[in-house]
């Protein structure tokens, strides 16, 4: 996949666990980027998705989503934050 942004902002590593894959490391010039377009994205979805929903659909969607979380966490720890 080609990067939005002109120029090299990632690196990309040949995965050691499995061939198949590869790690993508975001560069510090990507990060930045990144910072810069945060506050849009965040705002993009709150009025696309969040606003669009009851507070019973809100609950229902913190539910599925804490759900998935922790499944993805008892597959590989490293992946499990604390985002409360």
């Amino acid at each position: 996949m080609r990067s939005p942004w002109p120029g090299s902002r990632r690196r990309t590593e040949r995965s050691q666990a499995d061939q198949r894959g590869a790690v993508v490391t975001i560069t510090s010039e990507g990060r930045q980027l990144m910072a810069v377009a945060a506050p849009q994205h965040v705002a993009d979805v709150q009025e696309a998705v969040i606003d669009q929903l009851t507070p019973a659909e809100l609950r229902t969607l913190t539910k599925i989503t804490d759900k998935v979380r922790r499944r993805l966490a008892a597959l590989d720890p490293e992946l499990e934050t604390d985002t409360q």
